[in-house]
C-alpha cells in the first residue's frame, strides 16, 4: 500500500466542498485549487494518523464485501479509505455530534452509503447487526468503562472476526502528576487513564471472549518527536510549512523499523 493512503480519497471531493468542510485545516483560498492534487499525492498532511492507518490496514486484511465496525469514527475517515480502497461498507459511531454530522456529508459527497451514529461507546446498542472485523482506534483511554466497550464490540462481531485497536502504553497519555493526583479531572473527551499494559489488554479481551492474536508495540522515538515537531506547526499556524514538510516528516518517521526505542502505544490484534 502507498506509504500516502490516509485521506486520499478526499481528493475526489471538489475544492468547495473541501473548503466547506474544512478538515481543520486552514487552506489559503488561492491555493485552494490545489488541495485535490495534494489530496491525490501526499493524503492528509498528519503524520501520525498516516502510519496508523498503514498498520491497522495491514492488520485488518480487508475483502471486498466485508461490512466494518468503527468505535470512535470521528469524521469517518477509516470507513471512507478503506471503502475506497477495498470496497467495504459500515457503521461509525462517534460521542462527538459535530464529528458524526462532518462524517455524514462527506459520505454524501462520496456518493457512499455507510451509516454514523452519535452515542456514546458504553451504552452503544447495534441489536442484532453483525461485522466482519471492528477498530477502536487511539479512544479508550478516554472512557471510564473501557470493559464495557470491549463487550460490546464482541457482541456485535461475526464469529472469527477480529478486532484492531490502538491504544497508549501505560504512562504515556497522562502525566506524572495527572496519574498520581485523586482529584485530577479530565476535560470533556480528555484521557482517563495514561495508557495501557499488555496484562490490561488481555484481561480485558478475555472478559468480553475475545482472543489475543497479537500486542506490538508501535510509534517509536523517531515518529513521536517528527509528530511533535508537526504538532508545533499546527499550533504556530503554519498551514503551508506543514503542507510541504508533512510528506518529508512522514518518510524519515519509517525510521521506526530500524530504531524501535521509546514507543508510545500498542497495537492489538483481536479474534471472536
Amino acid at each position: 500500500m502507498n506509504i500516502f493512503s490516509y485521506g486520499r480519497a478526499y481528493s475526489k471531493l471538489s475544492s468547495k466542498q473541501i473548503k466547506e468542510i474544512g478538515f481543520g485545516v486552514k487552506i489559503p483560498k488561492k491555493l485552494l485549487f490545489l488541495s485535490n492534487i495534494y489530496l491525490s499525492l501526499f493524503g492528509y498532511p498528519d503524520v501520525a494518523s498516516q502510519k496508523r492507518f498503514l498498520t491497522v490496514s495491514s492488520l485488518l486484511k480487508l475483502n471486498k464485501g466485508e461490512n466494518v465496525l468503527d468505535a470512535g469514527c470521528g469524521n469517518g475517515i477509516y470507513l471512507q479509505e478503506f471503502g475506497d480502497k477495498f470496497g467495504i461498507s459500515g457503521v461509525g459511531v462517534d460521542i462527538r455530534k459535530n464529528r458524526i454530522e462532518s462524517a455524514k456529508k462527506i459520505n454524501k459527497y462520496l456518493g457512499r452509503n455507510d451509516t454514523f451514529i452519535a452515542s456514546d461507546l458504553e451504552k452503544l446498542d447495534l441489536g442484532k447487526k453483525k461485522f466482519d472485523k471492528a477498530i477502536c482506534l487511539e479512544v479508550l483511554e478516554h472512557i471510564k468503562n473501557d470493559a464495557n466497550v470491549f463487550k460490546k464490540v464482541a457482541k456485535n462481531l461475526k464469529t472469527g472476526g477480529c478486532f484492531v485497536l490502538s491504544v497508549p502504553i501505560k504512562g504515556t497519555a497522562l502525566s506524572e502528576e495527572e496519574e498520581n493526583d485523586p482529584h485530577f479531572k479530565p476535560e470533556k473527551y480528555g484521557h482517563v487513564r495514561s495508557g495501557y499494559t499488555k496484562k490490561d489488554i488481555a484481561a480485558l479481551a478475555k472478559q468480553a471472549g475475545l482472543k489475543v492474536i497479537s500486542i506490538q508495540e508501535y510509534f517509536f522515538f523517531v515518529s513521536r518527536y517528527m509528530v511533535k515537531f508537526q504538532q508545533l506547526l499546527f499550533k504556530k499556524n503554519l498551514v503551508i510549512l506543514n503542507l510541504l514538510l508533512s510528506p518529508i516528516l512522514l518518510l524519515i518517521s519509517g525510521l521506526d523499523s530500524v530504531i524501535k526505542i521509546n514507543p508510545r502505544g500498542y497495537m492489538v490484534m483481536l479474534k471472536k
